[in-house]
């Protein structure tokens, strides 16, 4: 990916996802409270016009109940379906490809989703 672009990219995911989440991070959590998202980029193939990166979604939440965090995972799985982003010279187009319940069985209390999705990014 060209100098400049990878920020450009995480700062375009990062308000994206902000439109569904309050608490939104990349790579790691610094404090989040009861419901937050961990995003991370992967790049699987980077060919000269175009570059496959996976985008995987983590999606945490706490208490008893799963149903707040499985809306916020449809909805960013919702948000994320088929986004295509064209600005500043960044082109992508974002495709799901798989999505999981992450079971901790050290902490019966932390609810997990995890969201994974392609971007074809082009230069």
């Amino acid at each position: 990916m060209a100098d400049g672009l990878t920020n450009q990219l995480k700062k375009a995911l990062q308000a994206k996802l902000k439109t569904q989440a309050n608490e939104v991070f990349f790579h790691r959590a610094k404090k989040a409270g009861t419901s937050y998202v961990i995003y991370d980029l992967d790049t699987v193939t980077a060919e000269e016009t175009v570059q496959q990166i996976e985008l995987t979604v983590n999606v945490f939440g706490s208490g008893d109940s799963s149903v707040a965090l499985d809306d916020l995972a449809d909805n960013i799985w919702a948000a994320l379906n088929h986004w295509y982003y064209n600005s500043g010279g960044l082109i992508f187009t974002v495709y799901p490809t798989t999505r999981g319940t992450v079971v901790d069985d050290a902490n019966n209390n932390n609810l997990h989703r995890r969201l994974v999705f392609e971007i074809r990014f082009y230069e």
